[in-house]
């Protein structure tokens, strides 16, 4: 955060915008909403230390949400807060269009996102990535445990086919390939992470005729939505990326499914 603030425009007040997702689990606990209101809340101080090496004296933060986690909710939010602050960040692929669209049209501000990269990249976007493949391994090594006794079938769950998604999609298949040689591990990519009731019910139906017995969410939302599917009404179990599921997907255990959710969040 030091480095963003010395680079944004002088001034002895620097504005934050905080981005947040959308959806119906706002910034319960688990949620990466909940972690970069907490990050935001520790960075961006009224009174900043001097010892830290910033040229602003304060921070004010701004937090927006859209109505929802679509690339469209994003596309007048952004934009249209961007003259308010002097660094924006958003999180995840959503956001992506809206975020660019702002920074092409002001080169004067900064922006960030989390976990999503620009190719090639854009001069005034921050892209905060982390190592997906990591991810990707630690379920693969789950569902590869969890598999040997039940079928040795396991399945990823990419959405949309890119760089970062496919680091998680090929870290599993490495990590179910440790823990259970002889498992085989099926990998599909929906093409969206957006909700889509008809598509979510052809990849369940058709993980359920692979005879899969452990699926890993790689998709977002699309992928949330495919694992409440697969709990509920095939038994089988499931393991998520990106929030704690336990908490934002199966409500704090409290709905049913939560019995197929070995390891409801693999977070970094």
């Amino acid at each position: 955060m030091s480095t963003i603030l010395t680079n944004a425009s002088s001034g002895s007040n620097v504005n934050i915008g905080l981005v947040l997702q959308g959806g119906p689990d706002g910034t319960k606990e688990g949620t990466e909403n909940a972690l970069a209101l907490q990050g935001l809340k520790d960075a961006c101080l009224p009174s900043l230390p001097t010892s830290s090496g910033y040229q602003y004296k304060s921070c004010t933060s701004h937090t927006y949400t859209p109505q929802s986690e679509t690339l469209g909710a994003y596309s007048g939010l952004i934009p249209s807060k961007t003259g308010e602050n002097d660094f924006m960040m958003a999180l995840g692929y959503f956001p992506s269009k809206a975020i660019q669209t702002a920074a092409n049209a002001n080169g004067n501000k900064l922006f960030g996102i989390v976990d999503f990269e620009f190719t090639p990249p854009v001069g005034n976007i921050v892209s905060v990535m982390f190592s997906e493949d990591q991810i990707g391994y630690l379920a693969g090594l789950v569902a590869g445990e969890v598999a040997k006794s039940r079928g040795g079938k396991v399945a990823v769950i990419g959405g949309v086919d890119q760089p970062s998604v496919r680091r998680q999609v090929n870290g599993f298949g490495s990590g179910v390939k440790i823990a259970c040689s002889t498992c085989i591990a099926y990998g599909l990519y929906s093409g969206t992470f957006e909700s889509d009731p008809k598509l979510i019910k052809t990849v369940a139906d058709l993980l359920t005729d692979k005879k899969v017995s452990v699926v890993f969410n790689a998709a977002s939302i699309f992928g949330t939505l495919t694992l409440k599917n697969l709990t509920t009404q095939q038994g089988i179990y499931a393991i998520g990326s990106g929030s704690d599921e336990w908490v934002t997907n199966w409500a704090y255990g409290s709905v049913p499914g939560i019995d197929k959710c070995p390891a409801a969040a693999t977070e970094r």
